[in-house]
């Protein structure tokens, strides 16, 4: 078996990279580098693709089961999306910012309660995710009467541009009001 650094799960945990787990030479490949680091490793800078790396690890360095979850879920969304499941990359400047983009949008033929359960895996606070996998697992494998609602976003969130051009062409109409009635 050919050896690599120790550093080599954590910098080669994506997409691109996840399917060749589930063969045999790949899974035994996976389960040898796992168990050979032993001790957490020290770095000044993130290993891995910032993308795939929860925000809080980001901010300040210190991950948790929590963002464990938060990367499977983006290696998730984007194996039944095909896309990252944030607008704009993710940093540490501009987490404020980004915005979850529904799975739905990305692949019609998905459930709502999926999106759902790759929404709340995929959270930006680490408070809103799943605190155990196996929660995970069990919202996208069974459909979870919570996320069952037939609530809409709001349309700003939909349609944000249909809501900025009515507000435009609303306040351009009462300043024209204004104007004639002087």
């Amino acid at each position: 078996m050919r050896r690599y650094s120790k550093e080599w799960a954590g910098r080669r945990i994506h997409s691109a990279h996840t399917l060749s787990v589930l063969e045999p030479r790949g899974a035994r490949q996976c389960l040898y580098y796992i168990t050979e680091i032993t001790t957490p490793l020290a770095r000044d800078n993130i290993l891995g693709t910032r993308n795939y790396t929860a925000p809080e690890y980001l901010k300040d360095g210190q991950g948790s089961n929590r963002s464990d979850i938060f990367s499977l879920g983006v290696i998730c969304y984007e194996m039944l999306c095909g896309r990252l499941p944030y607008d704009r990359e993710l940093s540490a400047r501009n987490l404020a910012r980004v915005r979850y983009r529904s799975a739905v949008d990305g692949n019609p033929n998905l459930p709502g309660w999926v999106d759902a359960a790759l929404r709340k895996a995929v959270s930006i606070r680490p408070e809103l995710r799943y605190s155990l996998l196996s929660e995970f697992i069990h919202d996208l494998s069974h459909p979870n009467a919570n996320f069952n609602s037939t609530r809409q976003p709001p349309l700003t969130e939909r349609n944000p541009v249909t809501v900025w051009r009515t507000l435009a062409i609303f306040f351009m109409l009462t300043t024209l009001a204004a104007w004639m009635l002087r």
